[in-house]
C-alpha cells in the first residue's frame, strides 16, 4: 500500500493532467452528467459501458461541496460532524466489492479504494454509492492506473 500523501501526489497529477503529458497509462471515465445528493439511501449508478480496471490500483474520486473539511483521513460537514462515503461496485459476473473512504485529494476530492483489492482486469457493471449524512456532489470519477 503506498503512502497517503505519496498516494494523494499521483492522484492529484491524474487529476490535472500531468500524467497525459508524460505518457501514464491509465483508465479514467466520469460517472455523473448532473450533480446528485449522496446519503445513507444508496444512489445506483449503471455505466453506459463497464467500468474496466486493467490496472493493479483502481479508484473511485468524489467531489466534496464547499463548507465540508477535509481532515486526512476525514472528511467532515459543516458542523464538523465525521461523514464516511462507501460504494459497492458490482462485477459484470455478479461479485459485490466494497470501495471505502482511505483519504483526501487536493482540490476537495475524496478516494475511495477497494478493500480487499481488486485483481486487474476486473469490469463493474453497477456502483451503489452512500453517504453516512447527505451531500450535494458534482462529480463522482473512475480512475485505474499502474503509475504510482
Amino acid at each position: 500500500m503506498l503512502g497517503a500523501s505519496g498516494y494523494m501526489k499521483k492522484l492529484l497529477c491524474l487529476l490535472t493532467g500531468c500524467c497525459l503529458l508524460v505518457g501514464c497509462d491509465s483508465s479514467d471515465q466520469s460517472l455523473l452528467t448532473a450533480p446528485v445528493v449522496l446519503s445513507q439511501k444508496p444512489l445506483v449508478i449503471v455505466p453506459k459501458h463497464a467500468l474496466s480496471a486493467p490496472f493493479h490500483i483502481s479508484v473511485l474520486i468524489v467531489a466534496v461541496p464547499p463548507g465540508y473539511q477535509l481532515d486526512e483521513p476525514l472528511l467532515r460537514d459543516p458542523k464538523g460532524e465525521n461523514v464516511v462515503i462507501q460504494a459497492t461496485l458490482t462485477s459484470t459476473h455478479g461479485q459485490k466489492h466494497l470501495f471505502k473512504q482511505e483519504g483526501i485529494l487536493q482540490g476537495g476530492y475524496v478516494i475511495l479504494q477497494p478493500d480487499p483489492p481488486i485483481s486487474p482486469g476486473s469490469r463493474f457493471k453497477e456502483i451503489s454509492i452512500y453517504s453516512s449524512a447527505p451531500f450535494r456532489t458534482s462529480e463522482i470519477r473512475w480512475f485505474s492506473t499502474d503509475n504510482f
